[in-house]
């Protein structure tokens, strides 16, 4: 059986694979456990086609120009163009954001 599989941060362009899931939930600025990255090892051992979709940047800037729309408007156009969303609001976040996902 071919298995692929692949993640997309912000900054990429979309794919046309099968199940697109959009990781949405708790980042805290960078400062919150990386779930994703749990969840990125939960699919890599699943098997299967699919793609993930991580907004969580590695080095984000939000006072650099145009990076918030840049983001902002990334993750609403990935977030239309996912079959599944996976939604993770931590107890300990606020996650202002994620509430309008």
């Amino acid at each position: 059986m071919f298995i692929y599989n692949d993640v997309r941060y912000a900054f990429t362009k979309l794919w046309t694979g099968n199940h697109k899931i959009f990781l949405a939930g708790t980042i805290d600025m960078g400062s919150s456990v990386d779930w994703q990255q749990n969840l990125m090892e939960y699919f890599k051992n699943k098997g299967g086609r699919w793609l993930l979709y991580n907004p969580r940047q590695e080095h984000w800037n939000g006072s650099k120009s145009g990076e918030m729309d840049y983001q902002v408007n990334w993750e609403l156009s990935h977030l239309e163009e996912s079959d599944f969303i996976i939604m993770n609001i931590l107890g300990t976040s606020k996650s202002p954001i994620s509430l309008l996902e």
